[in-house]
Parts: structure tokens; C-alpha cells; sequence
């Protein structure tokens, strides 16, 4: 068995709040996965709070700022939002000894498995502070790109609404031309039937699609709904083009650095594919390296997948045949940013 030692906090932290305080069996112990996960349910968090957070802890851990440290610092900060008690409580986590990405897994709603998952790749690789750098500036993407999306529903709900107008215009128009032809005189009749449109099929049937729109969108936000949004994401033309080569990128990246710290290919790939944002296409990557052995080269994992372009599949065997691996990965991250 694990032998378990209890080290004690390196100051003294605030109480976590009585809704959130649950039995947690974080200690220092030789393996973050046998560690139980509680799941504590808080508000669901915003990319743009996400960037600012990892930012800020990025910065403290690069000035030499333990982990448990910086988060106590940062909980101090906060003015009780839904991030401060959290904040508390993974301090707690990690001063006594448990993985910051661990911990991180406590709060489902706060952070996704890939958050927690490229933290964790930083923790085992040693480059914990680039790791935070990276998922920071994935989130401001993230930020920037649900903006311009914002936006775009914004001129879709629009265009349904002048869409409905013009429909019920057009069956006003169409009584107030039938009373011309029956008394000559449409008097109210165009309005009457622009009413009768909106209260009748068009107004029924425009209400019932911006109901299913908003709730669809409401339902897709939900923390356990995220699995499902990420594959939706991955079929949907453009979005999905873009989620790939963002997943690619990412995937290259921890590869790399986990290489350079000198752990297995094997090591490397299931830590690298539990760090890219998007569950599904991190699913697809742990299959494909669910037959993989210590001497397995990478390249045969990027040929035998459908995820990886041939170009970059080529790119990682040559690196691998002359030395220069990293370099390859490098070459196959900025390939994948550029698409």
C-alpha cells in the first residue's frame, strides 16, 4: 500500500464555505490517479475569467511562488465571487501534498479536463508555468472567438424576426388586397391581418423556433453537457476545422516539452492527449494510442490515426530517424496554428 503522510499547509488558509466542505482525500501520495475526485458544484465559468486566472498564476509560479502559495494569493484578491472559496480550497489541496491539477478536477464546473489536464502534463514534464502560459492564452482565443460568434447570433435572431415580419406583411398585404376587391375599401384589413399572423402560425411557429434556439444553447452550456457541445464542435464545418488544428497544436506542443523532460513516448502521448481542450478529439487520441508499448515510435501513431495531415506524419518520422523529434513537433505545432 501507499504509505500516506500528512504535511501541513504552508499557512493558514480560510475555511472553505459550509456548502462546499466534504470529505477530501488529497495527501501526498506516489500516484495523482488513485486520488478520489469529489466533484463540488459551483457557477459555470467564463473564458475570459479563465484567462485572467491562469495568466495571474502563470506569473506567480514563474516568480518562484509555490502552488499553494499563489492560490491563497490569488483568493485573497478575489471579492467572493465563485472562484474564491474554490481558490481556498485547492490551496488546502496542495499544501498538503496533492497535484494542482488534481485538485483542479474538484471543480468541474470551473475548469474542464483540459485545463486540469495540461496542468497536470506541466506538473509530470516540470514546465508547470508554461503550461498555465499556454492554457491562458487558449482561453483569451476561446474569448475572442465566442465574441465574433456573439455576434453572428445576433444577426441570425435578426434576420428570423424580419423573416417573420415579412411573412405576416405579406398575408396582410394579401387581405387588404381581397377586401379592395370585395367592398374597395381595405380600411384596417392589412393591420388586422398582420395581427392575426403574428398571434396565429407565424408568430406560433417564429416563438416555437426562438424557444428551441435558446433553450439548445442553454442546454449546451451545462457542465455535463459539455462532452456533446465539444462533439458538435468537431462536425460542424469551419468551427471544426479550427477546433482540430487548435487540439494539434496543443497536442504537439505537450508532446514536445513532455519529450524533453525525458519521458516515454508512451507517457507522453496519453499526458499530452488528456491536455487539448476538446474531449472528443482527446477521446480519439487516447484510442489511438490505447495499443501503444514503450518502444512504439510516435510517427506509427500519427500514420495509423486519421487526425494528423500525412504532411505532418512524415514531418514527425523524419525527426524521429535523424535526432531531431523536437524540432519536428515544433515544425508540426506551427503548421497546425498557421491552419
Amino acid at each position: 500500500g501507499v504509505q500516506v503522510v500528512h504535511v501541513p499547509a504552508q499557512q493558514p488558509v480560510r475555511p472553505v464555505a459550509a456548502a462546499q466542505q466534504q470529505p477530501v482525500t488529497i495527501n501526498r501520495v506516489a500516484d495523482p490517479s488513485s486520488v478520489r475526485v469529489i466533484p463540488r458544484r459551483t457557477r459555470s465559468s467564463k473564458s475570459d475569467e479563465l484567462f485572467f486566472l491562469f495568466a495571474q498564476m502563470s506569473n506567480l509560479m514563474r516568480g518562484g511562488v509555490s502552488p499553494a502559495d499563489a492560490l491563497n494569493t490569488m483568493a485573497s484578491r478575489r471579492q467572493n465571487d465563485k472562484y474564491q472559496d474554490a481558490l481556498y480550497d485547492m490551496a488546502r489541496m496542495t499544501g498538503e501534498g496533492g497535484s494542482l491539477g488534481v485538485a483542479m478536477e474538484h471543480y468541474p464546473d470551473l475548469f474542464s479536463p483540459g485545463h486540469s489536464g495540461a496542468v497536470r502534463a506541466g506538473e509530470k514534464g516540470g514546465y508547470l508555468p508554461e503550461a498555465l502560459h499556454v492554457v491562458s492564452e487558449q482561453c483569451k482565443e476561446t474569448h475572442k472567438l465566442m465574441r465574433a460568434y456573439w455576434w453572428l447570433g445576433l444577426v441570425f435572431l435578426a434576420m428570423v424576426v424580419t423573416f417573420a415580419v415579412a411573412l405576416a406583411g405579406g398575408v396582410g398585404i394579401d387581405r387588404a388586397i381581397l377586401a379592395i376587391n370585395d367592398s374597395g375599401n381595405p380600411d384596417n384589413t392589412l393591420t388586422a391581418g398582420m395581427l392575426d399572423a403574428f398571434l396565429g402560425p407565424v408568430g406560433v411557429g417564429v416563438g416555437g423556433f426562438l424557444a428551441f434556439y435558446v433553450g439548445t444553447k442553454l442546454w449546451l452550456r451545462r457542465t455535463s453537457s459539455r462532452r456533446r457541445r465539444h462533439v458538435i464542435a468537431l462536425r460542424t464545418p469551419l468551427v471544426g476545422s479550427r477546433a482540430r488544428s487548435e487540439n494539434l497544436a496543443l497536442f504537439s506542443w505537450h508532446l514536445n516539452m513532455l519529450g524533453k523532460a525525458g519521458l516515454s513516448p508512451f507517457s507522453s502521448w496519453n499526458l499530452a492527449a488528456n491536455a487539448v481542450p476538446n474531449i472528443a478529439f482527446s477521446e480519439r487520441l487516447l484510442q489511438v494510442g490505447s495499443g501503444m508499448g514503450e518502444s512504439t515510435r510516435l510517427s506509427n501513431l500519427f500514420y495509423r490515426s486519421d487526425l494528423f495531415p500525412h504532411e505532418i506524419s512524415a514531418i514527425v518520422e523524419t525527426g524521429e530517424v535523424t535526432g531531431n523529434l523536437g524540432d519536428a513537433l515544433d515544425q508540426a505545432m506551427d503548421y497546425s496554428r498557421a491552419e
